[in-house]
């Protein structure tokens, strides 16, 4: 995958800024309450604020030593694992099986973590003989506590070791790492197993060559945004466009907590590529405090191997965006050695995962959470699939019409539940007439009637959105803070010119506040209203 952007802090980067003003500010929700998640515990900065990790599988125990240890098939599993630990558990594997595992490793929203804790999981035969690894991953990847995810295939390509690609049983095994220092975080952490399988090949079918080559300016998404509410982990990760033969593009908006990640999942087709933006929104006043936190994007196949690297970039409250284009999905890419390539190896709902450093909350305050604009364009004819020997979606894997269905309107197979997180953002304001791309992001009202709670979390004693307890019904609670739209300059206008304030659209109720939106300016260009 080629990171082209211009975040500060990055591994690599070459793409010209696409969108140079597309931000001009952003959300700032009030929240407050419990935090909601499936499983994983842990409380936000400003207690509670971020919603833990979503687990998601069946409980299971790996043991210490081989003997014994627990039998894996294809599916998720949750189980637990402590700093210096070592995990084992047995798969029965034909000869033929092509068989990709994933470990999650989940520390609470807050966690103090040290760059060296981190996790790793690999194949091996019961004799010690190692079949597959990706090596291992670790919180300095990121610099801060969002869950990390390593990745292990059963080598089965030319040159491997011979007793490899025997049928037989082969251990799969979990390690952390664990703190090397004094005074961080050494409890056990969730640990969340996914198994994939793949069928084989049919006899005589060629898979065609690899896919290594990005376009050269890689599109870039212009839709009018619509909100989404991103999940809490993979298994709840929320659509962000439909799946077509000759590809499509959407613009979603979220808000996140400080310390928070959230999930978002595309469909890619065979020799279709995807391109992204995530935008983290300025918010006025901000950047004049000084202060400056990591937020970070990574992209995962339908395996869960990560494809690339992080991409990660201070935020200080001014508008701040991270790129990514892939390579086109080619069976051939498992052959190749580059990490921005061999992960694209099948169709299937790519994942991305966002996540913001707890210490976003010093650059927004206590209790506010950031704006995020996601502009995702999958693009190239989709071709056919290689020629297995089953169908590829018994596996979970491949695009089909049942899977996108649910983006569409139905519920579709592999389910497209934005999960608990149902955000509900009051409404918001487009302002299309006459401009380029007309933007979004006006939240209508924030009302506070019974518990306090964040803009959208679908929580509590009432109906309608909010986190918080109790009985309220309105959308969204809040106490304090506003929200702020955007506005874009007019295609082909003349430069400069002041921007227009419009009133808030937003009624307040009881602690509840209005919402002051930023209007078009009358040359090209993003301007806060004066």
């Amino acid at each position: 995958m080629d990171h082209r952007g211009t975040a500060r802090r990055r591994r690599g980067g070459r793409w010209r800024t696409a969108l140079p003003a597309l931000l001009a500010a952003g959300l700032a929700l009030p929240l407050g309450g419990p935090a909601v998640g499936v499983a994983a515990e842990g409380e936000g900065p400003d207690g509670g604020a971020a919603a833990p990790y979503a687990l998601h599988g069946e409980p299971v125990e790996g043991t210490n030593t081989t003997a014994g240890a627990p039998r894996l098939t294809r599916g998720a599993y949750l189980d637990d694992i402590a700093p210096g630990e070592t995990l084992y558990y047995e798969m029965s594997l034909e000869a033929d099986d092509t068989v990709l595992a994933s470990a999650t490793l989940v520390p609470g929203p807050g966690s103090e973590v040290d760059g060296s804790d981190g996790v790793e999981i690999f194949f091996s035969r019961p004799d010690g003989t190692s079949c597959g690894s990706e090596g291992p991953t670790d919180f300095s990847d990121l610099d801060f506590a969002a869950p990390i995810t390593a990745t292990a295939g059963r080598s089965l390509r030319e040159g491997a070791v011979e007793t490899c690609t025997h049928a037989g049983v082969y251990l799969l095994t979990v390690t952390r790492s664990g703190p090397n220092e004094p005074g961080f975080d050494a409890d056990a952490y969730p640990l969340e197993i996914t198994v994939t399988e793949e069928p084989a090949l049919a006899a005589g079918s060629s898979p065609g060559p690899a896919a290594t080559e990005v376009p050269e300016e890689p599109p870039v998404a212009t839709d009018l945004p619509e909100e989404v509410a991103g999940g809490e982990g993979f298994a709840t990760a929320a659509p962000l466009l439909a799946a077509t033969r000759t590809g499509d593009s959407a613009v979603r908006v979220d808000a996140l907590a400080a310390g928070e990640s959230r999930f978002y999942r595309v469909p890619v087709d065979w020799a279709q590529s995807l391109a992204y933006t995530v935008e983290f929104a300025g918010v006025a006043g901000a950047a004049d405090a000084g202060e400056r936190a990591d937020v970070a994007v990574q992209l995962f196949n339908p395996a869960r191997q990560r494809v690339g690297y992080p991409e990660t970039a201070y935020y200080d409250g001014d508008p701040e965006q991270v790129n990514g284009v892939t390579v086109p999905v080619a069976h051939a890419n498992r052959e190749e050695y580059a990490p921005d390539t061999k992960p694209m190896r099948f169709a299937g709902w790519y994942y991305l995962q966002v996540s913001l450093s707890p210490s976003v909350a010093r650059v927004l305050g206590d209790g506010a959470s950031l704006g995020v604009t996601l502009r995702a364009v999958v693009s190239g004819e989709a071709a056919a699939e290689p020629g297995y020997a089953e169908p590829l979606e018994q596996y979970g894997l491949g695009v089909t019409e049942e899977s996108w269905q649910g983006i569409r309107g139905g519920d579709g197979a592999s389910g497209t539940s934005a999960g608990p997180s149902a955000l509900r953002l009051a409404g918001f304001v487009s302002l299309a007439a006459g401009v380029a791309l007309a933007a979004v992001v006006a939240v209508l009202a924030v009302r506070r009637r019974g518990g306090a709670g964040r803009a959208g979390r679908g929580h509590g004693g009432g109906h309608g959105s909010g986190r918080g307890g109790g009985g309220g019904h309105g959308h969204g609670h809040g106490h304090g803070g506003s929200v702020h739209g955007i506005g874009l300059g007019h295609a082909g206008g003349h430069g400069g010119g002041t921007g227009r304030s419009f009133p808030g659209q937003g009624h307040p109720g009881p602690g509840g506040v209005g919402v002051t939106g930023y209007g078009p300016t009358p040359g090209g260009g993003a301007y806060p209203a004066s």
